[in-house]
């Protein structure tokens, strides 16, 4: 809200929200076996030092039209099943089985025009304002778009992209339905 403003930051959670659900019935529509199932995200404040600026931005969340109630540390305990000093509640967030999504969203992405080029080991590659080149073990691709899947940071391959990514940790705890 400090870098865009309030009217820029409503829109920006407004079209996150509707990316959400527009993600998830397209994935109950391609790959109905993926389980999409609807549930709500719990930002834990594990100590009375986090909870200050949770505390702080659960407020300016609400004070700008967005539903994000607290969790009380009973509540988030309960939940979480860790201790807590309490949490902000997100709801439209929802659970699906990710390896049935990629492979029905890929075969969607072929029937529309897309190659995909599984296990490709990639060597190489470039990037300009209008295409990429990836350089493969078999051979060369250039293409206007390109997706690129991996489970590391950018590394050597993508040394270019470098300074786009950031790590960070995530720790997840999950309960489903004890929280409504």
């Amino acid at each position: 809200e400090d870098l865009a403003g309030l009217r820029a930051s409503r829109l920006a959670w407004k079209e996150a929200r509707g990316s959400a659900r527009e993600l998830a019935r397209r994935l109950e529509r391609l790959a109905p076996k993926s389980d999409v199932t609807p549930t709500s995200v719990v930002i834990n404040a594990a100590t009375a030092e986090e909870a200050v600026p949770l505390r702080r931005e659960q407020s300016a969340r609400q004070a700008a039209g967005i539903d994000a109630p607290w969790v009380t540390p009973r509540a988030a305990g309960s939940l979480l099943g860790t201790e807590t000093a309490g949490g902000m509640r997100l709801a439209d967030a929802f659970l699906f089985d990710p390896v049935r999504a990629t492979l029905a969203m890929a075969a969607d992405a072929e029937r529309r025009g897309a190659r995909v080029f599984e296990r490709s080991p990639v060597s190489k590659t470039k990037f300009s304002r209008k295409d990429a080149t990836v350089v493969a073990q078999h051979g060369t691709i250039k293409a206007t778009r390109c997706v690129v899947v991996a489970i590391c940071g950018p590394g050597r391959l993508f040394g270019q992209l470098r300074r786009h990514v950031r790590e960070q940790q995530l720790h997840v705890s999950h309960g489903i339905g004890r929280y409504q």
